[in-house]
């Protein structure tokens, strides 16, 4: 608590504005101050306001391909084993495999980001972009497993996904490929979507602008890629009275995730080249901490060695050597 002070109302006013520092003197004048650090954009939008901004749905767009490509794989990894013509042992491991990607993506993915781009000036919607193009080349490498079944024909395909497991080893390769790299960019993309909407569009509305990617790029993109996609290209199987997805079902809705990733990929692009200034006045700012934190440390070292110096009893300031005194003539 501050004790009540004793001077007249005309100096403490003035003492008040001196203590509250150029931030409080800035907003008092109708300006806002200059931030001491940014982090991020300057404009604080609500959710209605983001929403009429084509970088939110450049994002959003973003999300669902990334979000709806692992869900995609973790709604159908069973029924991907079988029409591929694998072990149902290998459900397992490709489970372990997703999952660990998912992990690793949501521990290391904003640090890494923050490395790559953010403290060199790059938007950070780079990374955006290397997950989009990483969840295309996953479902592409499923494609390539479910290809060799894909081609054979609709009688063969009812023997393949109801008969012994008869997949080669390159099948396995592919599928477990597919399924560490749709796992990294499914999980990596989580983090990402909280720091994005914060850094672009403020934080003051955080809670509902992030909901919004939240639940609708989640929503959305399990909806229509992880389980509407593979109906509309299903096709029943002969030998069996149940409905049942085969390779040549895969095939499709593989290529179709790929290609939404690809366009997710294309408006990243978009939206790192409308966020660039942004992200080169954040890492200016962040390169200006640095140097003040570096010379602050330079300052607090010198006088650490200056107390030692003066604790141990040494002249902590260079003494000059005496001048030789003339000798007598």
């Amino acid at each position: 608590a501050e004790w009540p002070s004793l001077a007249p109302p005309a100096e403490e006013a003035a003492r008040r504005e001196a203590a509250g520092g150029p931030v409080r003197r800035a907003r008092a004048a109708g300006a806002e101050p200059e931030p001491f650090l940014l982090t991020e954009a300057r404009t604080q939008l609500s959710l209605p306001q983001m929403l009429r901004r084509p970088d939110s749905w450049l994002l959003w767009l973003a999300g669902c391909a990334a979000i709806g490509g692992g869900n995609f794989f973790a709604t159908n990894v069973g029924q991907l084993v079988r029409a591929s013509g694998s072990h149902p042992q290998l459900v397992a491991q490709l489970v372990t495999l997703f999952s660990t990607g998912n992990m690793l993506g949501r521990l290391v993915g904003c640090d890494a980001s923050d490395r790559l781009f953010v403290r060199r000036g790059r938007s950070r919607c780079g990374v955006v972009v290397m997950l989009c193009v990483g969840m295309a080349a996953a479902h592409g490498l499923l494609l390539a497993a479910q290809l060799p079944v894909a081609q054979l024909p609709h009688a063969a395909r009812g023997e393949v996904l109801h008969g012994p497991p008869s997949a080669p080893a390159h099948t396995h390769t592919l599928l477990l490929a597919g399924a560490l790299l749709a796992g990294t960019s499914f999980g990596t993309i989580w983090p990402h979507l909280v720091v994005l909407a914060s850094e672009l569009f403020g934080s003051d509305h955080l809670h509902t602008n992030y909901l919004f990617y939240d639940g609708g790029c989640g929503a959305t993109g399990t909806l229509l890629l992880a389980n509407l996609l593979p109906r509309l290209f299903h096709r029943r199987v002969a030998a069996s009275s149940s409905a049942s997805c085969d390779a040549s079902c895969f095939v499709k809705a593989h290529a179709a995730i790929a290609a939404i990733a690809l366009a997710g990929a294309v408006a990243a692009v978009v939206l790192a080249r409308r966020s660039a200034p942004l992200y080169t006045r954040i890492g200016l700012s962040l390169e200006k901490s640095r140097q003040k934190r570096r010379g602050m440390t330079k300052r607090a070292q010198s006088a650490w060695s200056l107390s030692q110096a003066i604790a141990s009893g040494a002249d902590p300031l260079p003494s000059a050597s005496p001048s030789p005194s003339p000798s007598p003539s």
